[in-house]
């Protein structure tokens, strides 16, 4: 499946559009080249089920094990504690050599203490233990983001290979698809996420059927000062040629997690468009 770019009617933002399956390498497809390396991702249900269906694709879930977490899980402090306990498991699996924590806008966005984990679970386990910066807002993060090969050219030779099978199901489908697949065709719906959730959708999720998905094309600055007036700006050129009547905001949980005010940005849209926000 393909993300084409609208500029025939909004050259801010982009369309989703389910079709032929033909995007490029992302990082995960280069680090599960070597049979040592375990992969640890945490996140919300879009993350998740994006790398589970690579892994298929690739023949690689041996390699990859799920740590689900939520906005609130950042917010009150307990994701930390569930991505040790997750590498602690994914150090233990017989033919691991290098266990490495695929990180998620959230954990980049709390700045969680990486260099400690690193250095203590590699101590604990005995396994190398290391984190790579993935997804726009990792590459936005120019202190620590290191393209695949380079971070892979710092691992030490391969040696071993991970042949446990983890029996892991799929993580569930996400409302925000269910949302969508649900809204008229008519209708145009915009995600608000980074750029990089669109995937999931894109590649699985919605409905071949689905129309008039778009999703916001953002800024670090949207993270920090708040997201609320690109919206606007975004979707009001999304609406101003008159092709859609109505407008939904489908959030996510980094919407959530900054207090995306999806009520605030409905109500500053103009000529009184009726506009949703979930």
């Amino acid at each position: 499946m393909l993300i084409e770019n609208s500029t025939k009617e909004v050259k801010a933002m982009q369309t989703i559009k389910t079709m032929e399956f033909n995007i490029t390498q992302p990082p995960s497809d280069v680090l599960w080249q070597r049979k040592d390396v375990m992969l640890v991702a945490a996140g919300s249900g879009p993350c998740l089920r994006e790398l589970y269906y690579r892994a298929v694709e690739q023949g690689k879930l041996q390699q990859l094990m799920f740590c689900l977490t939520t906005d609130d899980d950042y917010t009150m402090g307990t994701a930390e504690e569930k991505i040790t306990r997750v590498i602690k498991q994914a150090a233990a699996v017989h033919g691991v050599q290098v266990v490495v924590l695929y990180l998620n806008c959230l954990d980049i966005l709390t700045r969680l203490d990486f260099d400690y984990l690193e250095s203590s679970l590699s101590e604990a386990t005995g396994v190398m233990v290391r984190y790579f910066f993935r997804g726009p807002l990792g590459k936005m993060d120019i202190r620590h983001f290191k393209p695949v090969y380079e971070f892979m050219a710092e691992l030490p030779e391969e040696n071993g290979c991970i042949s446990h099978n983890l029996y892991q199901l799929p993580p569930l489908a996400t409302d925000v698809a269910g949302v969508i697949d649900t809204l008229p065709a008519n209708e145009a719906k915009v995600l608000v996420a980074p750029s990089g959730c669109r995937a999931c959708l894109r590649d699985g999720d919605l409905l071949e059927q689905t129309q008039g998905v778009y999703v916001l094309e953002t800024k670090k600055q949207d993270f920090i000062y708040g997201i609320e007036d690109n919206c606007v700006k975004q979707c009001s050129e999304l609406m101003s040629d008159g092709k859609y009547k109505s407008l939904n905001l489908i959030s996510s949980a980094v919407a959530a997690f900054i207090g995306f005010d999806g009520n605030w940005v409905a109500n500053s849209m103009e000529n009184n468009l009726k506009t949703r926000s979930f």
